[in-house]
C-alpha cells in the first residue's frame, strides 16, 4: 500500500506565515515573532508526525462483476477489508464518471458504491483511497487500500423482434445438423445410482439430504444459429456501436436458448459460443471489439464452406451498419444458406440497400442508429 501526506490550504497559510514572522525576527531583532514563527512551524511538523506515525488501514479488496457487463445498467462496485474489521471508508478518487461517493454498508469493513457505464469498452476504475486529517486540518494522509483496475463493458443489450430458429428438416450431416446433447441441468438432483460419474455428485445436497445425491442429466435438441456481425468502420461511431450492440443481443438471445451461436464479422473474423459457456465469452467478445479497416471479401463464402458440400439453410442475423460497394453482392451469396434470414439496416448509410436486400429473401429491419449508444 502506498501512502502519501498532503498539506492542506490551512496548513500551507500557517507554514507561509510561520516563515513570514520567522523572516521578521531575523531582520528586527524580535524574539516574540520568533518564538511565534517557530510555534507555528512546529504545529505544521507535528501534524505531519502525528500522521506518519498514526496506523495506517488496512488493504481491501475490489470486487466487480465477473466477465463483461451491459453498458448502461448499473453496476455496483464492492471493497471488503481484508482483515474484517471496520474502519474508515474508502472513497474512490477517480474514475471516467469523476468522483465517487461510497456509501457504507451494514457489515464491518465493507463498502460498495453504484456506477453507470455508458460505452462500452475496458473502463478504468482509479485507486480507493482512505483520507485522514491531522489535527486542525493542517495535513491530511492519503493511503491507497486497493490499486486501480478496469471494468470490461459490453454493449446494451436491445429490445429486439428476433424470429424463432428453425432447422432444414433434410440435413443429416454437417455441422449445423441439430443433435442430442447430454447436458447437465443444475436446477434438479437426484439420488445416485450405479454407474453415475463422480462429477455429477452434488455436494451441497448430499450434505443436506445425508445420502449421496447426484446432478441430472437431460437431452435436448441443439442447433446452429449464426450471426453477422458489420465492423466495417472508419472509427467506433454511432452506427458501429448500435450495429454491435444489435449483434451481441441476438448472439446472447440464442445462446441463452440452447443454441450454438456461430459468428462471422465483415472484417473477416469468427468465433463461437456453446450455450452451456454462458453470456460471458460473447459479452467480453463485444466489449473488446474493434472496428476492421476493410471488408473480408469472403466472409460470406465462409459460411457455406463451414455448412459443408451439402448445404441447407440454416438461420442467419445480419446487421449492416457501414455497407461497402461490395456489400449487396456478400448478402445475396449469404441469404443463399439462410433460413430464416433477418437483417438489421443501421442508420442512414444502410437504408438505401433495403430495397435490394428485401429483393434478395432477407427480412429487413431498420434501427436508428443511436439505439445501442
Amino acid at each position: 500500500m502506498k501512502r502519501r501526506l498532503q498539506v492542506t490550504p490551512r496548513g500551507w497559510f500557517l507554514g507561509g506565515v510561520g516563515l513570514v514572522l520567522a523572516g521578521l525576527a531575523f531582520v528586527f531583532a524580535r524574539y516574540d515573532a520568533l518564538f511565534a514563527g517557530v510555534t507555528v512551524l512546529a504545529a505544521v511538523g507535528g501534524a505531519a508526525l502525528a500522521l506518519w506515525f498514526t496506523a495506517k488501514p488496512g488493504p481491501m479488496v475490489r470486487q466487480l462483476p465477473e466477465g463483461a457487463v451491459p453498458a448502461g445498467r448499473p453496476v455496483t462496485v464492492m471493497l471488503r477489508a481484508v482483515d474484517g474489521l471496520p474502519g474508515p471508508d474508502p472513497v474512490v478518487d477517480a474514475t471516467p464518471w469523476g468522483p465517487v461517493a461510497a456509501a457504507p454498508l451494514s457489515a464491518p469493513g465493507l463498502l460498495a458504491y453504484s456506477v453507470i457505464p455508458d460505452r462500452r469498452g475496458a473502463h478504468p476504475l482509479g485507486p480507493a483511497t482512505v483520507t485522514a486529517m491531522a489535527p486542525m486540518g493542517l495535513m491530511a494522509g492519503v493511503t491507497t487500500v486497493a490499486p486501480a483496475t478496469s471494468l470490461l463493458v459490453a454493449p446494451p443489450l436491445l429490445d429486439l423482434d428476433l424470429p424463432v430458429p428453425r432447422q432444414d428438416p433434410d440435413r443429416t450431416t454437417n455441422a449445423a445438423t441439430p443433435t442430442a446433447e447430454t447436458v447437465i441441468d443444475p436446477s434438479d438432483v437426484r439420488e445416485y445410482r450405479p454407474g453415475d460419474a463422480r462429477r455429477l455428485v452434488h455436494w451441497k445436497a448430499t450434505a443436506r439430504r445425508d445420502t449421496l445425491m447426484v446432478r441430472e442429466q437431460v437431452r435436448r435438441k441443439v442447433t446452429d444459429v449464426w450471426v453477422v456481425a458489420d465492423t466495417v468502420a472508419s472509427s467506433a461511431d454511432d452506427a458501429f456501436e448500435t450495429g454491435l450492440a444489435v449483434a451481441a443481443t441476438v448472439a446472447d438471445a440464442m445462446a441463452s436458448a440452447g443454441h450454438r451461436v456461430h459468428l462471422v464479422t465483415t472484417g473477416g473474423q469468427t468465433a463461437g459460443f456453446k450455450a452451456t459457456a454462458g453470456r460471458d465469452p460473447i459479452m467480453e467478445y463485444f466489449a473488446l471489439a474493434e472496428p476492421a479497416g476493410e471488408e473480408a471479401p469472403g466472409w460470406a463464402d465462409g459460411i457455406g464452406q463451414a455448412l459443408g458440400p451439402r448445404g441447407g439453410q440454416v438461420p442467419i442475423y445480419a446487421v449492416v451498419a457501414h455497407p461497402t460497394p461490395d456489400r449487396v453482392a456478400a448478402m445475396g451469396v449469404a441469404v443463399g444458406w439462410a433460413g430464416p434470414g433477418v437483417v438489421w439496416a443501421v442508420g442512414p448509410e444502410a437504408a438505401p440497400l433495403a430495397q435490394d436486400l428485401a429483393a434478395q429473401g432477407w427480412l429487413v429491419e431498420a434501427i436508428d442508429e443511436g439505439a445501442g449508444v
